[in-house]
């Protein structure tokens, strides 16, 4: 059986749909996995990583915030992007899907719909975003983290409650992982992390808090490749020990 997992943009959209397919693929009966990601996601470098075929789509993440000819580009990236979807969607015959939302699902549920291949939709937050709210319809089966986010999409008969997927970390030694990142044993290990437009505000406040935190206990703090210079500047302003 061949499967479809389509995602991308950001670690929310990826990780998630990841740790599906390495479950899948641990499996006896494991199928035959391809990935369809978007023109300049995260998901090129982490997929291929893994070891998972890629295919890719011209689309691009669409712009939320800012004001700029993507505003005008976007839409047109997006009408492209479904018959595109439709000829990789033809090629793969894939027995079903598997997406994790954001803009690289808009497409695929679009052109899924009339091929009749059933879709499996995952929503990892409360409040479903612009694309699961806007194709929630031409899929399948909705897997959901909150009772609320059915709610939310109007309660359908085939949305159901299933968690978010992770990776499995029954593997992961504990000292080994506190000696890689160089905290001492017995202290206190605080990690801070956000994803998508909420890890600028924890990146704000962890440079403004981090001359009293550092007293307190060791952080561990995952900034994006966009945050990293200021959060490395924050770090080398501090007080020699």
């Amino acid at each position: 059986m061949r499967l479809l997992i389509a995602g991308g943009g950001t670690g929310g959209h990826i990780y998630p749909a990841l740790a599906v397919a390495r479950s899948l693929r641990a499996r006896p009966d494991a199928p035959d996995i391809a990935w369809l990601g978007g023109h300049r996601g995260l998901e090129a470098t982490i997929v291929r990583a893994a070891g998972i075929p890629f295919r890719r789509l011209a689309l691009r993440s669409l712009r939320t915030v800012e004001r700029d000819a993507h505003l005008v580009l976007d839409p047109i990236r997006l009408g492209l992007s479904v018959p595109q979807a439709a000829a990789i969607l033809a090629r793969e015959r894939p027995a079903a899907i598997v997406t994790t939302g954001g803009y690289v699902a808009i497409p695929v549920l679009i052109a899924a719909a009339p091929m009749r291949i059933p879709v499996v939709l995952w929503e990892g937050n409360v409040i479903p975003g612009r694309s699961v709210r806007a194709t929630a319809r031409l899929a399948r089966v909705l897997a959901v983290s909150f009772a609320q986010t059915c709610q939310a999409l109007h309660g359908p008969e085939h949305c159901y409650v299933t968690g978010t997927p992770i990776r499995d970390l029954r593997e992961v030694d504990r000292e080994e992982a506190r000696a890689r990142f160089d905290v001492p044993a017995g202290e206190r290990l605080l990690l801070v992390f956000g994803g998508s437009q909420a890890v600028r505000r924890f990146n704000g406040a962890v440079a403004e808090a981090l001359p009293r935190l550092v007293e307190r206990v060791h952080v561990v703090h995952v900034t994006g490749d966009d945050g990293y210079p200021a959060a490395l500047a924050a770090r080398e302003a501090l007080p020699a020990a």
